[in-house]
């Protein structure tokens, strides 16, 4: 894999060495303010950054009076192509989810929003620039931008300047993920996540009064790499598993601070004739190399107030002896290093001897005893360690909790924003309880509302409404209480005066009952019924035959057999429950013959009655011709055996 310091070399700037210079000219108050913001140190990138702003508000204060236009992909045209083609300078081109086959150059002023960075995909086929920017002020947010040589290619005019990349995943180019060759400057990538390509996460020359911030950079065949440019600042990014971390390639009066850098060949490397930078609160990890000097012209850079832990390679420094300085003096200290064997016999928080940095005989004389940044893992990326986070799945930068019960606002199923439930509880924390909860019950003559008190909601408004015949409504709103108290829900009824099954009214009458009941609904008396029905029925019926025990029934649990059923001869069961079973078997007959004949008549009563058939009738006789039913117990006869 080639490297950039060799792509340098083969450009015009690398052949040529043209030294850049920073032509911006600003007021002496804001030179003056610039010092203040950045250091002595910093301040030619504070005036930068500072210059570079007030260069766009001006630009955008002039043209505030244009009106621009949303065109909406595929609304208004089917590529996104054909839409950025018909936009106008200051437009926004608005694309919807979804997976587009193209190429897209942009060469005007816009803005290209993405609907979601995960389902909004621009696939570039495996070839070409993905994404190709030839004009300034430029937007791009919201994408997936893959799958071609270059994600996203800036012009190489040496000119080019104010590209915004935002939100936008850079994955699986097979060159370089954000290509910016000769750019202008002042360019911001931030909150962007650019991975898998295969051989650089990113190459920008002329990289000058930039930012990339909160990105994470992770898998890449080489390193997240700036060239030949001064007031940039790289902060606050995830740098990890790349074949490199972070490379300063020739850049002057830059930062790099604030990002963790793990699990990469080299952490963080200024290179070729890199020099001026600082290099600070850094949490540099699991590295081959954790930071590196990579050049004996690499020269008066300022490391300091890092944490280096457990890299193969700690730091090193190519320059020797020359001027690179490792610390920040006393008391400030310098970096935090985890194979650091000194002591601190005074308690002051740094080493009393010095570190040793590979390459030379620099060295970090005042190596700090503990790390000077946290280590933690923040799942939901708001800036809170999960350890320390009331709430570590879901941001919750505040760490708002109302009720101060250890768990975020933001989590919690009691907050601000909860809807007041009737649970004695507080939901949504505005002091009071189940405050104001009325709810409706009921239906009908039951409809009614009840109120929430102390968790509990109180019986329907409805409760003891007279809704239908000896029933009134409950405490829930159901109409299916039974009232005793009720007088004229029905007409008087009369139960018979002897015996159950014969004509009387009512649908569940006693047999005890007096002959007169009253129009009253007490004890078991129901007076659902307006009219007399055929028959009473005396009590719960099991079988569902129209009697109960109580009116007669002798099996409950047969429905074949009821006062009312047909006795069938010859099988011992008593169908009609009158006490008697026709032809029966177990009594005592005159004779056989008596049995037989008995059987007769019965077996032609059913075949005349269609009950049963000619040949069941036939089966009935001949079983009973063929018993013994009748006939004299020949065990009892007396034998004639020889007397003795």
């Amino acid at each position: 894999m080639e490297n950039t310091e060799n792509i340098l070399r083969k450009s015009p700037i690398g052949q040529n060495k043209t030294k850049m210079e920073n032509k911006n000219s600003c007021s002496a108050r804001v030179h003056e303010r610039a010092d203040k913001g950045f250091g002595p140190l910093n301040g030619n990138l504070g005036r930068s950054l500072l210059c570079g702003l007030a260069l766009l508000v001006l630009v955008l204060g002039l043209s505030g009076g244009v009106s621009a236009a949303t065109i909406t992909v595929p609304d208004d045209y089917p590529t996104i192509q054909q839409a950025v083609d018909a936009a106008s300078s200051g437009d926004t081109v608005y694309v919807r989810a979804g997976t587009y086959y193209e190429h897209v150059t942009i060469g005007k002023s816009l803005t290209l929003q993405g609907e979601d960075r995960e389902t909004t995909i621009i696939d570039g086929g495996g070839s070409g620039s993905v994404i190709y920017i030839t004009a300034n002020y430029v937007t791009v947010s919201g994408f997936n931008v893959t799958n071609g040589e270059y994600g996203i290619h800036l012009i190489g005019n040496w000119a080019i300047h104010h590209i915004t990349i935002r939100d936008v995943i850079i994955t699986s180019n097979d060159n370089v993920g954000f290509y910016a060759p000769h750019s202008g400057g002042s360019h911001l990538i931030e909150e962007c996540i650019i991975s898998n390509n295969g051989r650089l996460a990113s190459y920008a020359h002329q990289f000058r009064n930039s930012i990339i911030r909160n990105c994470e950079v992770f898998g890449n065949g080489g390193s997240l790499s700036v060239a030949w440019g001064s007031g940039t600042l790289i902060t606050n990014n995830k740098v990890h598993h790349n074949a490199a971390g972070i490379h300063f390639d020739s850049m002057w009066n830059s930062i790099i601070e604030n990002n963790e850098v793990y699990d990469n060949g080299v952490g963080i490397k200024v290179g070729y004739v890199g020099h001026d930078n600082t290099i600070r609160n850094n949490i540099v990890y699991h590295n081959a190399n954790g930071i590196s000097m990579g050049r004996p012209n690499v020269r008066s850079n300022k490391i300091y107030h890092n944490d280096l832990i457990e890299n193969t390679i700690q730091a090193s420094d190519a320059d020797g002896d020359g001027d690179n300085v490792w610390d920040n003096g006393y008391p400030s200290g310098g970096n935090y290093w985890s194979d650091y064997t000194g002591n601190d016999n005074n308690g002051d928080g740094i080493g009393d001897t010095p570190y040793s940095i590979s390459g030379g005989s620099k060295q970090d004389n005042y190596p700090l005893m503990s790390p000077m940044n946290v280590i933690c893992e923040d799942v939901d990326g708001d800036g809170i360690c999960d350890e320390d986070d009331n709430c570590p799945n879901t941001a919750n930068p505040d760490q708002a909790d109302c009720n101060n019960n250890g768990i975020g606002d933001a989590c919690d199923d009691i907050n601000p924003d909860a809807e007041e439930v009737c649970d004695n509880i507080d939901n949504n924390c505005d002091g009071q309880i189940d405050e104001g909860l009325v709810q409706n019950c009921g239906s009908g003559y039951c409809a009614g509302t009840q109120a929430c008190t102390a968790g509990v909601w109180s019986d329907c408004s409805s409760a003891g409404t007279d809704c239908g015949v000896c029933a009134v409504c409950d405490s829930s709103g159901s109409c299916s209480a039974y009232d005793e108290t009720q007088d004229s829900d029905c007409s008087a009824t009369t139960c018979p005066g002897d015996v159950c099954g014969g004509d009387g009214c009512g649908l569940f009458i006693w047999c005890d009952y007096p002959v007169s009941v009253p129009n009253e609904c007490t004890g078991l008396f129901t007076c659902s019924a307006y009219s007399c029905d055929p028959y009473a029925t005396c009590g719960p019926d099991i079988d569902g035959d129209g009697y109960s025990p109580q009116c007669g029934d002798c099996d409950d649990n047969d429905a074949s057999i009821n006062p009312d059923a047909t006795e069938i001869p010859g099988n011992d069961v008593d169908e009609d429950c009158d006490g008697n079973v026709i032809c029966d078997s177990s009594a005592t007959w005159k004779n056989h013959g008596q049995f037989v004949s008995c059987v007769a008549n019965e077996a032609e009563a059913l075949l005349d009655a269609g009950l049963i058939t000619e040949e069941e009738k036939d089966a009935i006789v001949s079983a009973a011709a063929h018993s013994t039913v009748g006939m004299p117990d020949k065990s009892k006869k007396p034998g004639k055996g020889k007397g003795k």
